[in-house]
């Protein structure tokens, strides 16, 4: 006797293609059976294979597939009408459906994959996550992250693949090539319904309903009563594959073998508990064959979002059949899918109760308004253009990547309209986006769109291993409602005929729902990108505009192009500005142009705005020597990633007179994407970076601390002989490459006997002395008078000072430009500091301060050379120096006029052996001048 398949057992199967008594159709129906029974032999291989792509799913081999039937008999009911040929399109399905999900139903296996187009997204953006979580590079990570890709893209595609298997041939070793549907005239009439149905499994339900519309008529061969509605069988196929969630689909002993990881070990772990459903009334009713423990809560959770989207499914499936008059199923919902507690009443808890603790949001329309706002940005309105105008870029950059092409460019426009209206339009000619992404990427708070990896449609090619978007966080677009209160998003997918084009509409903000709507015709897009148009909440140049008042008589066309330019003096794309009132654009910037420009128009580009005008002669000064000494800083791989000078303390003048730099203006400027986002202490210019920070404010340089060092280095060459008469200047040129974790040895560390000190001269001065004073050099400053001589002076006075001869100037508290992720700050933490308790601070708290990098740790480590001593034994030899404020112990030092004295701060630190005594302060004679003989 031939043995029955269990699927032959099912209500489904033998009201449909079973064998009946007194059949007038007979035959009919034995050709379909006997044709279905072929294909599911030679199915059977291939379903059995998609464990080896994908070991960490559930079961998808024949097993499941046969399961199908029960589960749809169960959905269905008795009194379901299901024709024979509908019922046979639906096996076919069945056998379909997920074979995609295995590498053998692809020509080509693997390297098939691999050739997607993104194979190469799919694996940065695995690589991007791995080390978010784990800290791996992106070499570490190649091998696994290919891995996960290949899965990934075998998950998205394998309904896609499905649709194509029932026609491919395929070749077997020896030659010979078959179909898996064999019967060539089932296969040419049915064959690409079956493939579009297997397909339909992945699409909404709303989709289906479109692409089903119409019944087919009987095959000529067949009763005419056998029609085919495919729009019935396409609910079915989705019910069926959605409920079969129990044992049969994650057998215990599969899991033991499989030992799938995470999500996945859930999935099995909750599957594998559920007994086959029952229907009560018109539900179904999941139970399990033992309760869950407290241990086990987050596999009982995953169990209860799992019916609840199958009840979901149900009910939308039901919704759909009563509206358009189709049959409707036996089942139309799931038992306990409405509340976790009568849930548990099916599915069992033991010792810990099901309530639902999820973090939950009840004002979102406030969440978004205050993180991605004002509480992200804090008080910067021109962090919502800077957003808008990156992702802009990046959608650019994006449709570069994926398609080619040469036009990039994003246009900014500003103009006022109805008498008080400001508008301000910023438009690409990028990716753009479909009705969906428009939803997904715009309404959903924190969610990036490039992390999704069908951001750029199926037909993209490979993105370029340099596409970095600048939008990571999901929150910039949000920035705009800081600005405006009213929103209209256009965008057209590019390719997309201009028919397509879609408008997402935030008519009151964020107050009223967003509306997204097919575009009016005098809406739509010629081409593929995206337009926003904001409705400002205030004047652009008042104190609350994103431009502030203008200076100088500046017009409204001058002030934002000035503003816009410094804000993208890095941009990947062209930037074209408008001002109200102008007939056309001006191109500011073209895409990277800052890498060849003259250094000039560089700096002017950052640094020349109509707000620095009080300070021209700072800025002519500074320009000069940016002209002179800038140069390129590198990037991991070789590539330019800033161009900069080293600024110490003064400017560069030829006068009489000394003065300083504004600080503000000591610094280099960081472009995360190419646009402003922080600063750099030490430097003038400008550097790519990444973000520390969501609100993109806080960033870092690309440059890797080696290549920053190496420019350190030639930086300091170049600029010391320019510094030759500025004592001070050269003490700061070295606390900045300090900062930048680098000690060169030719420059000073310190002044001492009325010279600059390099570290081996400090080692020499120090070895005549048992006791060194340290002073700090923000106290007192150093300049040389007209015979060449180091003087001292109080930098709260102006006056001249005598410092004892055992005195060494040296800047005490320096800088370090690193975060701690990227180079943590070197610190001594050594042992044997004065407790809360015991008051006051001794040598070993100041040093774990202040040591570890800078001229005062360069400093301390000459003292202790000259001593013969490590720097843990020079600071412990002088532990037992206490003084009551952290700067140290006051001194007395003399004016160098005779009038009067003045307390500084100063940290004594002693030779081994010696008793520390009291600061000597020189005598000021009659006519003194200052200076300590060398």
């Amino acid at each position: 006797m031939t043995a029955v398949n269990s699927f032959e057992k099912t209500s489904l199967w033998r009201r449909t293609l079973g064998v009946r008594e007194d059949d007038e159709a007979a035959a009919e129906r034995a050709g379909l059976r006997s044709a279905y029974l072929q294909f599911r032999a030679a199915v059977e291989p291939l379903a059995g294979e998609i464990a080896r792509s994908m070991p960490m799913f559930t079961d998808h081999s024949i097993a499941h597939i046969d399961s199908l039937w029960d589960t749809a008999s169960l959905v269905c009911g008795e009194d379901y009408p299901l024709t024979p040929a509908e019922a046979f399109v639906l096996g076919g399905a069945f056998l379909l459906h997920d074979l995609g999900m295995g590498l053998v139903a692809y020509p080509g296996g693997a390297a098939a994959i691999r050739a997607d187009p993104q194979f190469q997204h799919t694996v940065r953006s695995v690589q991007a996550r791995m080390a978010e979580d784990t800290g791996a590079t992106a070499e570490e990570s190649r091998a696994s992250a290919e891995e996960e890709a290949i899965v990934r893209l075998l998950r998205r595609r394998h309904a896609a693949q499905a649709e194509r298997l029932v026609t491919e041939t395929f070749t077997v070793p020896g030659g010979t090539s078959f179909h898996l549907l064999q019967d060539a005239a089932l296969r040419q009439s049915l064959g690409p319904l079956i493939g579009t149905l297997a397909h339909s499994h992945w699409w909404g339900v709303d989709e289906i309903a479109g692409r089903f519309a119409r019944r087919r008529g009987s095959l000529p061969q067949h009763p005419a009563e056998w029609t085919i509605d495919p729009l019935k069988v396409a609910c079915v196929l989705r019910l069926a594959d959605a409920a079969h969630i129990d044992s049969r689909r994650a057998p215990t002993f599969l899991h033991a073998f499989r030992t799938p990881p995470d999500l996945s070990g859930e999935h099995w772990y909750f599957q594998s508990r559920l007994t086959r459903p029952l229907v009560e009334d018109d539900r179904l009713q999941y139970t399990s064959t033992e309760p869950f423990l407290h241990r086990e809560a987050s596999a009982w959770w995953l169990a209860y979002e799992t019916v609840q989207m199958i009840d979901g499914e149900l009910r939308a499936v039901d919704s759909l059949c009563a509206d358009l008059g189709k049959p409707r199923f036996a089942v139309r919902s799931v038992a306990g899918a409405d509340s976790p507690a009568r849930f548990a009443s099916f599915v069992p808890t033991d010792g810990w109760q099901p309530i639902d603790a999820r973090l939950r949001v009840s004002q979102v329309e406030h969440l978004v308004g205050n993180l991605g706002g004002r509480y992200l940005y804090g008080n910067q309105p021109i962090a919502a253009v800077r957003e808008l105008i990156a992702n802009a870029s990046d959608a650019t950059r994006a449709r570069l990547a994926a398609y080619g092409g040469s036009d990039a460019v994003v246009n900014v426009d500003l103009a006022q309209r109805d008498g008080d209206e400001w508008w301000l339009t910023v438009a690409d000619n990028g990716i753009g986006m479909d009705a969906h992404t428009l939803v997904s990427s715009l309404t959903d708070f924190g969610r990036s769109g490039w992390r999704s990896e069908g951001a750029l449609g199926p037909d993209a090619r490979p993105l370029a291993d340099t596409f970095e978007p600048a939008g990571k966080f999901g929150v910039g677009f949000f920035a705009i409602f800081m600005l405006a209160d009213e929103v209209h998003v256009t965008s057209l997918k590019y390719f997309d005929p201009p028919q397509h084009t879609h408008v997402l509409d935030f008519p009151s903000g964020l107050k009223g729902r967003p509306l997204v709507r097919v575009a009016d015709e005098g809406e739509r897009l010629r081409f593929g990108g995206t337009v926003v148009r904001a409705r400002l909440k205030h004047p652009p140049t008042s104190t609350q505009g994103f431009l502030g008042t203008p200076w100088r008589n500046q017009t409204v066309g001058e002030e934002l192009r000035s503003t816009i330019l410094r804000l993208c003096a890095l941009a990947e794309v062209d930037i074209d500005v408008r001002g109200p009132g102008e007939t056309e654009g001006t191109r500011i910037v073209r895409a990277n142009d800052w890498r060849h420009i003259p250094p000039e128009e560089l700096f002017e580009r950052v640094y020349q705005s109509s707000r620095y005008s009080s300070m021209s002669g700072f800025l002519s000064q500074m320009k000069q020597g940016f002209c002179r000494y800038a140069s390129p800083v590198s990037g991991r791989n070789d590539e330019t990633v800033g161009r900069a000078m080293m600024t110490p303390d003064f400017v560069f003048d030829e006068g009489d007179d000394l003065w300083y730099y504004p600080r503000f203006l000591q610094r280099a400027s960081i472009y995360v994407g190419g646009f402003h986002a922080d600063t750099i202490d030490g430097a003038v210019g400008v550097f790519q970076g990444y973000p520390l920070k969501a609100d993109r404010f806080s960033a870092f340089t690309l440059a890797a601390p080696d290549s920053l060092r190496r420019w350190v280095g030639a930086q300091a060459t170049s600029l010391r002989p320019h510094l030759a008469d500025r004592p001070q200047a050269q003490l700061s040129l070295g606390a900045t490459a300090n900062s930048f974790g680098v000690v060169l040895p030719d420059l000073p560390c310190a002044v001492v006997e009325g010279r600059l000190a390099m570290p081996a001269e400090v080692t020499r001065w120090a070895a005549g002395h048992d006791r060194v004073l340290l002073v700090d050099g923000e106290v007192v400053q150093t300049y040389l008078d007209d015979d060449g001589e180091v003087v001292f002076f109080c930098g709260r006075t102006g006056r001249r000072l005598r410092l004892p001869p055992d005195a060494a100037v040296v800047d005490m508290w320096a800088e370090w430009i690193y975060p701690e992720d990227v180079l943590p700050r070197p610190r001594p933490d050594l042992p044997g500091g004065r407790s809360d308790d015991e008051g006051g601070y001794n040598l070993v708290d100041w040093w774990n301060s202040v040591g570890g990098t800078g001229p005062v740790d360069v400093t301390v480590r000459a003292v202790a050379r000259a001593w013969g001593v490590d720097v843990p034994g020079l600071v412990a030899a002088s532990a037992g120096v206490c003084f009551q404020d952290e700067d140290g112990e006051q001194i007395e030092v003399p004016f160098a006029d005779g009038g009067g004295t003045r307390k500084l701060y100063a940290v004594p630190v002693c030779r081994p052996g010696t008793v520390p005594g009291p600061a000597a302060a020189p005598a000021a004679g009659p006519g003194a001048d200052g200076q300590l003989s060398a």
